[in-house]
């Protein structure tokens, strides 16, 4: 998905009409997050395109932070032991007769 996301800006900005200038900041900040921070850093000295080095900029850290926070929501306690778990079924008939059994 980021890959496809850098292509589309890369593509869009070359079909654009634009100076050079922009063009090289707009591709090293798609290179990285630090790329795009140092891009955001410079834009504040020699203003060209502000807009595509910030896009890029909040499209990374978004990435970054989700890739931080995804496995905290998904952080499962595990235990140890195996314990027998009687499971009851409804609607549909249940041809073994025994206790189904809970792995942790």
């Amino acid at each position: 998905m980021l890959f496809c996301a850098q292509q589309l800006a890369i593509r869009s900005s070359l079909l654009r009409e634009s100076t050079v200038t922009s063009l090289h900041d707009v591709s090293q900040s798609w290179s990285g997050l630090g790329s795009a921070i140092g891009n955001l850093y410079r834009q504040f000295e020699h203003c060209a395109a502000i807009s595509a080095p910030v896009i890029a900029f909040l499209y990374l850290a978004g990435i970054a932070g989700l890739h931080i926070t995804t496995p905290a929501l998904f952080g499962v306690q595990v235990f140890e032991g195996e314990e027998m778990v009687p499971v009851k079924t409804y609607g549909t008939i249940n041809w073994t007769q025994t206790a189904m059994y809970a792995y942790g």
